[in-house]
């Protein structure tokens, strides 16, 4: 099991780099998920994610508090807004682009309950 789950966690640091470098696709998501797969195979990885300098605020954030920091909750519904007004624009099936928006207007719903927390660069957990 612990190889399995090694294999999930860098496949998701892998689909969160991508998600870094695409406009299209989510980072923390995926980032998040690596470190629950790493916390199951390998505490040493988890750490290091935390720690990350680019990452690790946010996965801080979220193990902490169950907070979504206020500049990623500004960029994700700005993402699910775009996204929107795009399918809107470009499905000419109705029931495709309701469905479409119903998912991500539950999916920016969830994102804005979410409590609030500022970014830590700092903070560095042992």
């Amino acid at each position: 099991m612990r190889t399995a789950y090694l294999i999930a966690g860098w496949s998701s640091v892998g689909l969160g780099l991508i998600g870094a470098m695409l406009p299209v696709m989510p980072t923390t998501c995926f980032m998040i998920a690596a470190l629950w797969f790493f916390s199951k195979s390998s505490p040493a990885l988890a750490l290091k994610l935390l720690n990350h300098p680019r990452f690790g605020a946010p996965l801080r954030a979220w193990v902490g508090d169950r907070a979504i920091p206020t500049e990623i909750k500004a960029v994700a519904v700005s993402s699910l807004v775009v996204s929107g007004v795009i399918v809107a624009l470009t499905v000419q099936n109705i029931g495709v682009v309701a469905i479409v928006l119903s998912v991500l207007a539950g999916v920016a719903a969830y994102i804005v309950t979410r409590p609030s927390r500022a970014l830590k660069q700092t903070e560095v957990v042992s």
